[in-house]
């Protein structure tokens, strides 16, 4: 459990999925409150979602009126803030399907898949519990899925277009420090081939993400959803996951942790220490900074080949030692989220 005592100088940034009950979410922020002196939030997914039917919502957009109610009531910070010389800037957001723009998983010549991917609607719980109002259609239900994307993003507005005026009247005086739940790049997931589900991709993120991204300066993005730690940097963003997710995953990544916890938040920033703290080594970004993109590549992780084409030429994962392939294939599926959580200590508000 997180100490009652240690972050009470802090703030802590939760990009999503912290439950999927108004009310467990309501008392997860509260044990959250009591023990950082700021908490920024913005929902995820899983947060929308309408499996509760004691919940009596609409539909999933009311249910976030009801979530932006709850953490008003809390004092938890939904809208950016800044605090000294950091601007904290939560950025609401949903996927859409063209966002994926690699081709299709590559098998090598003369061989053909074992079985087909599974469309997105049909593998991602959230056809199943979120809902949308008639006049919006989900990502899988129009060309590209933007429509849904779009509307999320413009419930931003006008409040980041008028930050982003005022951050040109700073003239780069101020740290921007950005968040969702979604992926603002592609190049922030592994590629097709290195998946469970090659099709991930495609309910994974928003272009409008990163174009919020770059019109707000930002110099670290941080982003959840996929559960693979990241941190890497492009043109001159740092982009930052840190997922904790439930105990049971958070057991099965001692290949990510190389001997550390991945119980606490992460420290991002430490006002007393000189700021941003250094980029960290996680396995999927420091993989990609090594090896680069090759998503034409037929060549596919074991866990990949096994399901979706077994004599295609494997890439040789390091895995830990006495790790059988099940057990390196679980650590890197999807499954559900408990929030990911970065902190920055600051020593004063």
């Amino acid at each position: 459990e997180l100490s009652i005592s240690d972050f009470k100088n802090d703030i802590i940034i939760v990009a999503g999925d912290l439950n999927p009950r108004v009310e467990g979410l309501r008392l997860s922020l509260e044990l959250l409150i009591k023990r950082f002196k700021h908490v920024f939030f913005t929902p995820g997914n899983h947060d929308l979602w309408l499996n509760n039917k004691s919940e009596k919502l609409l539909d999933s957009l009311s249910k976030l009126e009801n979530i932006k109610s709850v953490c008003q009531s809390l004092g938890v910070h939904t809208q950016a803030r800044k605090i000294n010389d950091v601007w904290i800037v939560p950025i609401l957001s949903w996927y859409h399907s063209d966002f994926d723009t690699e081709p299709p998983l590559a098998v090598p010549p003369g061989m053909s898949l074992a079985r087909p991917v599974m469309p997105v609607e049909k593998a991602c719980a959230d056809f199943t519990f979120c809902r949308w109002p008639e006049s919006v259609s989900p990502c899988g239900q129009d060309p590209g899925g933007k429509h849904l994307a779009a509307l999320l993003d413009s419930l931003n507005d006008p409040l980041l277009s008028t930050l982003e005026t005022v951050l040109e009247l700073e003239e780069g005086a101020c740290l921007v420090v950005s968040f969702s739940h979604f992926l603002p790049r592609l190049d922030l997931l592994p590629e097709k081939r290195m998946l469970f589900y090659p099709d991930l991709s495609k309910a994974v993120g928003s272009n409008f993400v990163e174009e919020r991204v770059r019109a707000l300066e930002s110099k670290v993005h941080i982003f959840g959803h996929t559960h693979f730690h990241w941190d890497t940097k492009h043109e001159g963003v740092r982009y930052v996951q840190w997922s904790l997710g439930s105990p049971a995953e958070r057991a099965r990544r001692h290949a990510f942790s190389q001997g550390k916890s991945v119980d606490a938040p992460f420290l991002l920033y430490d006002s007393e220490n000189g700021g941003l703290t250094p980029q960290r080594d996680f396995y999927w970004s420091s993989w990609y900074q090594e090896n680069g993109r090759d998503p034409t590549n037929p060549s596919m992780a074991p866990y990949t080949a096994k399901v979706f084409c077994p004599n295609a030429p494997i890439v040789a994962l390091p895995m830990t030692e006495n790790e059988s392939l099940d057990e390196h294939a679980k650590l890197f599926s999807v499954s559900s989220s408990k929030g990911n959580f970065i902190n920055l200590s600051t020593s004063n508000d």
